[in-house]
């Protein structure tokens, strides 16, 4: 079977590291079947993706096409499969989280609305990277249960790489963007009530990793409004390398999300034996079980308790959270995912 993986995204992070990581895998484990990563200069979202894409497919000589992300040309004249990762521009719909003007954005995510419930009918097969993703999509969309296929993510060995970070070894850690359900508003202003309960005394720098866009410029400007100049660090976009020593040297990771389809910086987090602490949203209870401090990620008080808890934690309590975290994230790997992505390839032929 000829299999087309779109690789439009496939330099970016997020989505690009789950297509990297996949096809890796894939490749190197799948002998029966042939593999293309589809590369077309076409940006997704974009009308030529309509218009064009599906002309560009139909020249292709292609059984089964794997859209690693929803955004996807409509009529497609090919077989395909379709990864969603989660709802999240469903149920945010505001136009905070966009930097568009106001008409424009509603417009975008009217056929996004369009374009995702097209295409979870159309796909032979839907993955979803989480069971709360998996309940998403047959709540929000009204999708046969049996046509969704719950495949997760894992840790990428490109972490293992070290590389020295110039960085103060007393500090917290938050990974991924700035997206407004991130919640990093309500975490900035947990982070400043646990400065001034502790009176400045010893306090743990909290590093922020992640690109330096437009949403992460509205968090430096509330960094100095909060006047946390001084304690909060900017790392902008980080290499895998340099994200191996702040994990390894972290006090402990947070995420005060309050939605997410997988949350894949924690389970990288735990596979250092980082301590966690994050949102009591039903995703990280599912892939992170009982290993973080969960907080209600609406209570700032909660979150600051959180706080406490990580930096206060003891050494025999940080090995014990250690060797837990490092079995859990074991649990998790790119190679059982790409094995379980084939065999939904392989039954997809006969569809």
């Amino acid at each position: 079977m000829e299999i087309g993986i779109d690789a439009r995204l496939i330099n970016q992070t997020g989505v690009g590291r789950y297509t990297r990581n996949l096809y890796d895998q894939i490749s190197r484990i799948d002998n029966s079947n042939h593999y293309q990563l589809l590369k077309p200069d076409i940006s997704w979202h974009s009308i030529k993706e309509q218009l064009y894409f599906p002309i560009w497919l139909f020249n292709k000589k292609i059984d089964l096409v794997h859209f690693t992300y929803f955004s996807f040309p409509v009529f497609c004249p090919k077989k395909f499969i379709l990864t969603i990762h989660d709802l999240i521009p469903w149920h945010y719909a505001t136009g905070k989280a966009s930097t568009l003007p106001g008409f424009v954005y509603f417009v975008k995510q009217f056929f996004y609305k369009i374009i995702l419930w097209i295409g979870a009918r159309r796909a032979s097969k839907i993955i979803a990277v989480s069971e709360s993703t998996k309940k998403d999509i047959i709540k929000t969309l009204h999708i046969n249960p049996d046509k969704i296929e719950v495949v997760y993510e894992g840790v990428d060995k490109n972490l293992q790489k070290k590389s020295a970070v110039n960085f103060p070894r007393n500090f917290i850690l938050y990974v991924g963007n700035a997206y407004p359900h991130k919640n990093l508003e309500r975490l900035l202003q947990a982070y400043a009530a646990f400065c001034k309960k502790n009176n400045g005394i010893n306090l743990p720098k909290l590093v922020l990793a992640g690109p330096d866009d437009y949403f992460y410029k509205l968090i430096k400007k509330q960094v100095l409004n909060l006047n946390l100049e001084d304690l909060v660090i900017f790392t902008g976009s980080i290499k895998d390398s340099q994200l191996n020593f702040l994990y390894e040297n972290a006090k402990g990771f947070i995420t005060a999300s309050v939605s997410e389809g997988f949350g894949l910086p924690g389970l990288e987090a735990m596979s250092f034996g980082c301590p966690i602490a994050c949102s009591d949203i039903g995703i990280f209870k599912e892939i992170y079980a009982d290993i973080p401090r969960y907080f209600n990620p609406k209570k700032i008080e909660d979150i600051q308790k959180a706080l406490f808890w990580m930096i206060n934690l003891s050494d025999e309590k940080r090995r014990q959270l250690k060797v837990s975290a490092k079995n859990r994230a074991k649990i998790f790997s790119w190679e059982k995912c790409a094995k379980k992505t084939i065999r939904i390839y392989e039954s997809c032929h006969s569809l």
